[in-house]
């Protein structure tokens, strides 16, 4: 199974040690999708690949069928 999912944003993600983090005001109780998405895929042996290019940002997962 592959789940793409594309936003448009009008300025790039802040990234830190590799990881995007959040730019809401109260970033304590906000950022942690990604990583949530991340474990899960990890736990099913999937993929996940996060990109921003050209205002685009790309979530996409792959899923092996079981």
């Amino acid at each position: 199974m592959i789940i793409s999912v594309k936003n448009p944003s009008t300025e790039a993600p802040k990234r830190r040690a590799g990881a995007y983090i959040s730019r809401k005001k109260d970033s304590e109780n906000h950022g942690l999708g990604l990583k949530s998405i991340k474990r899960t895929v990890d736990k099913n042996k999937g993929d996940m690949l996060v990109k921003y290019e050209n205002g685009i940002f790309n979530l996409v997962i792959s899923l092996p069928h079981k």
